[in-house]
């Protein structure tokens, strides 16, 4: 089995003594890999083979998810069907308390295959990585089933690989969220920059004994001009909820009626174009995404 791993780093971070120390001690080779390169991946395969045992990248403290999602997309690119390895690196300062990145489980979400807390304990990780490419113990999870001709499952044409890169780095900003409304601004955020809106909400759906009795209360709202067309970056999250003011605004007819119909509603009220989405978990309703074009002429939803 190949004992060489690639390690991925920025031009301007070199990577720690105590990780290149570790590895060395394990006899363990490493192969740098600048992430701003832009080598064709059948060069790089001609350069570094056989395929390395692990791709490895070293966390910087704080690591941003949508970051880390980047991250795992080029390894996949270069190294196609080679473990992905993430080992945290020691902060240079003292934490001063609060959330220093995603955890484990939110790591492995994002296509990371082992987490090293510290750079002593990555040679017995990357032995069980090895063991388990080698004996075939990589298992799929339970309940999966491979679909047997590719051409049974395709996207629909109009989405576009930056709207599956939008809509991943939403989804990994909701593994940091805190609370129900930090992870309901975040949701906004990620919704405006998919599907162009002048306005979004979330309300929650509370349920007396009647299927018609039930109450809308605003989670998180904002107004959102042309925020739709633009790109996902790495200041997109900031950029939207910054000076953020809740607004007081009612649910929709619309939003009413997706909560008691479990369904998505379209309508026009008021000269405005409306769509309304239930929030279903498992049998129960607990929210409504309402969305608001309120410009003269605007599209349908």
């Amino acid at each position: 089995m190949n004992k060489q791993v690639i390690l991925l780093a920025d031009a301007e971070t070199a990577p720690a003594i105590e990780l290149l120390e570790s590895l060395s001690a394990a006899g363990i080779s490493v192969l740098a890999h600048n992430l701003t390169e832009t080598q064709g991946r059948a060069e790089v395969h001609q350069e570094r083979s056989p395929y390395p045992l692990a791709v490895l990248y070293e966390l910087p403290p704080r690591a941003n998810p949508q970051d880390l999602s980047l991250v795992v997309s080029r390894a996949n690119e270069l190294w196609p069907g080679v473990s992905i390895v993430a080992c945290r690196r020691a902060p240079t300062t003292p934490s001063l308390g609060g959330p220093v990145g995603p955890d484990n489980q939110a790591l492995k979400r994002l296509g990371f295959r082992a987490i090293a807390d510290s750079p002593p304990q990555l040679p017995a990780l990357l032995r069980h990585v090895e063991d388990a490419v080698g004996t075939g113990d990589l298992k799929l999870p339970e309940g999966f089933r491979p679909i047997p001709d590719s051409r049974a499952f395709s996207l629909p044409k109009s989405v576009r690989s930056q709207h599956l890169r939008g809509a991943f780095a939403l989804l990994a900003s909701l593994h940091l969220a805190s609370d129900q409304k930090e992870a309901g601004l975040a949701a906004l955020a990620g919704v405006a920059r998919l599907v162009p809106a002048d306005r979004w909400s979330i309300f929650l759906v509370t349920q007396s004994s009647s299927p018609e009795a039930v109450t809308l209360e605003p989670l998180a709202a904002r107004n959102f001009a042309d925020a739709g067309a633009l790109l996902f970056d790495q200041e997109w999250q900031r950029e939207l909820l910054d000076d953020f003011a809740p607004s007081a605004e009612p649910e929709s007819k619309a939003a009413r009626e997706a909560a008691i119909k479990i369904e998505a509603i379209r309508k026009i009220e008021n000269g405005r174009r409306v769509i309304a989405l239930p929030l279903v978990s498992g049998e129960r309703v607990v929210g409504v995404l309402e969305g608001r074009r309120t410009r003269l002429g605007a599209r349908a939803f």
